[in-house]
């Protein structure tokens, strides 16, 4: 917390010396790593039981919500253009970091196993309040930089050689997987989320493909738009889905909980919000067949 705070007040002068700017980010890749080292280590259980607990879920989800807004406001102020973004990849491996954290605490088999203790659903609850809405916040900042990515490289004339384009992929789906571990804390408010940012995004994808058979190139604000879009069924795809390669297919058991009458008090409000989610997907495709 006292790291955040100082970093938002002397934001002005870190931007100004990057000697200081340098020396910080080290210090805070170090302290979100540590953070994600003690929640591997100690596992949720014993976590909860400190008095912390909660503010720990809260500074963490702090400095995540700031590291993905900061990298949006870099990615306008460089236009879209990822390679000229000089803190990209320290606050990469920092939101990494937190995201690791999610995904041991999601693992923990004392939650995942569905433990009926008052202790687990407390547990459960801090997640959800304090730690889950870094999930809307991941979804539409990573969103956003991949859009204005889009149109930079189509504006640019611009192409990612064959090596960086399959490694940003895999960096990618890693990201997202991880975050979806985020989203599954509180599946309800992440659907809310998602679905917002799809409905704000349906009548300018519809206006493009109703226009599709009238002809022309691919410009760069098309190809922002079809970025959005494409990145946010990215997003619904690893929050409701499990890979499940050589596996037999599966809805994963944090989804099946959050809809069942006794795993969670707004399961009908949560199935009704999927089902609402699966036809706005199938709106777009019926959409882009047209």
């Amino acid at each position: 917390e006292t790291v955040l705070t100082e970093q938002q007040q002397h934001q002005d002068q870190l931007t100004a010396d990057s000697m200081i700017w340098e020396c910080r980010s080290t210090e805070i890749v170090d302290l979100v790593t540590m953070l994600s080292r003690i929640t591997s280590n100690f596992r949720t259980k014993l976590l909860s039981q400190l008095a912390t607990f909660q503010r720990f879920l809260s500074a963490l989800c702090a400095i995540g919500k700031w590291l993905l807004e900061s990298s949006v406001t870099e990615c306008h102020q460089a236009g879209g253009d990822f390679g000229s973004m000089e803190g990209a990849d320290w606050k990469n491996d920092a939101i990494a970091q937190i995201l690791q954290c999610s995904e041991a605490m999601a693992g923990d088999y004392w939650l995942a196993g569905g433990s009926d203790s008052q202790e687990a659903k407390a547990a459960c609850e801090s997640l959800a309040v304090s730690l889950a809405p870094l999930y809307g916040v991941h979804c539409a900042c990573r969103v956003r930089m991949a859009s204005l990515e889009e149109h930079y490289l189509v504006r640019e004339h611009a192409e990612l050689d064959e090596a960086r384009e399959e490694i940003s992929a895999t960096a990618l789906e890693e990201e997202m997987a991880a975050a979806a571990s985020l989203g599954r804390f509180n599946i309800l408010a992440s659907m809310k989320a998602l679905s917002e940012m799809f409905h704000e995004c349906m009548p300018r994808l519809k206006t493009l493909f109703g226009s599709a058979g009238v002809g022309g190139e691919l410009n760069a604000e098309m190809a922002a738009l079809l970025e959005e879009a494409r990145m946010l069924i990215v997003c619904a795809c690893h929050l409701l889905t499990d890979e499940c390669e050589g596996e037999t297919p599966a809805i994963p058991e944090s989804v099946i909980h959050a809809c069942q009458a006794g795993g969670s008090p707004h399961h009908e409000a949560c199935t009704a919000s999927i089902f609402g989610f699966i036809n706005v997907l199938k709106s777009i495709a019926e959409n882009q067949a047209l």
